[in-house]
């Protein structure tokens, strides 16, 4: 059997010549391309950021890439911060310079005390070694006038009554490449393979992050406001055995809540801030979008639902906001 192919992925990006207030202008000349390392997933997801001090970049996502922690090297992914923008003059320097560079963003590992280090090396070696965190998988910037860029690890492996609860998931939050923070769900067995990360939106001091395979792939979305995180939505005790429970489990799982998730002032400036969460597998693959408040409840039911009309059609699957 021949050696399988090497793939890159490569991304395009067109760099802004013109520049209006704090748009990301483009035009298609100055065409410039990054590739990442062979293996690595570079470009599975892309972001544009502002942060800050007002430095333009574009983050790229790979999440499959190398990082040395402990000492060893791991595929735990990796996110690019790359600056497209020749740097020439002055006024460039604003918008990130770097002649087209890209580099990857430091301090988005596990924690590297020596108790933490030697435990997950014990209980999650084989799995970082063959499945890393997918760091970088999802990128989101913050929407208007917000800085923030959330850089998320929906595997990432979280310490919890002394083992390793694999696939929880969460996200790293930057203000600019210096000032980086984690954002972690509560520890609760709800959040046990959740995928806590793979969807995440944010807006006015919000984070919302969904993790759609909590609960046998019931789902569930929640809300961190300035580091602090919870309720969630979900409506069900894992600790639950009664048979009424196990039934309503079984019920939603696999229909994946937290699948896509966007937050805003749904019809105008003047409403109220509103959670927009799917559930693409929910009523044999209908889909539906179900609308929180930004200060849930526990256990809180949607405000209003959206259903797909059609069976497979995973109405839901992505969601977009202003």
């Amino acid at each position: 059997m021949g050696a399988r192919p090497c793939v890159v992925l490569v991304v395009m990006v067109v760099v802004a010549t013109v520049r209006w207030g704090q748009a990301f202008n483009v035009l298609p000349v100055g065409l410039r391309s990054f590739s990442g390392p062979p293996g690595s997933q570079f470009g599975f997801s892309v972001a544009l950021w502002k942060d800050v001090k007002n430095v333009k970049r574009v983050v790229v996502g790979a999440p499959s890439g190398n990082q040395t922690w402990a000492n060893i090297t791991f595929p735990l992914g990796a996110a690019y911060l790359c600056e497209p923008h020749l740097g020439t003059t002055d006024d460039d320097d604003d918008q990130g310079g770097g002649g087209g560079a890209c580099h990857v963003q430091p301090n988005l590992t596990p924690e590297n005390d020596s108790i933490y280090t030697r435990r997950l090396l014990s209980f999650y070696r084989y799995t970082l070694e063959h499945y890393g965190m997918a760091l970088g998988q999802t990128l989101v910037a913050e929407k208007g006038e917000g800085t923030k860029m959330m850089v998320c690890s929906p595997r990432y492996p979280e310490y919890f009554r002394d083992n390793y609860i694999v696939n929880n998931g969460m996200c790293y939050v930057m203000q600019d490449p210096t000032d980086v923070a984690a954002v972690k769900p509560p520890y609760n067995k709800a959040f046990k393979t959740s995928l806590t990360g793979y969807s995440v939106a944010s807006a006015e001091d919000n984070i919302v992050m969904g993790g759609p395979m909590a609960i046998h792939g019931c789902g569930l979305v929640i809300n961190c406001v300035k580091g602090r995180c919870g309720p969630f939505t979900t409506k069900f005790e894992t600790g639950n055995t009664d048979k009424e429970t196990i039934s309503k489990k079984k019920a939603c799982s696999d229909t994946y809540q937290g699948w896509a998730v966007q937050l805003a002032r749904f019809g105008g400036p003047s409403n109220p801030l509103t959670i927009a969460a799917s559930s693409p597998k929910t009523r044999n693959y209908k889909g539906q979008i179900s609308f929180f408040p930004v200060q849930m409840k526990s256990w809180q039911d949607p405000l209003h639902v959206i259903e797909g009309e059609e069976t497979g059609v995973l109405f839901g699957y992505a969601l977009a906001s202003p």
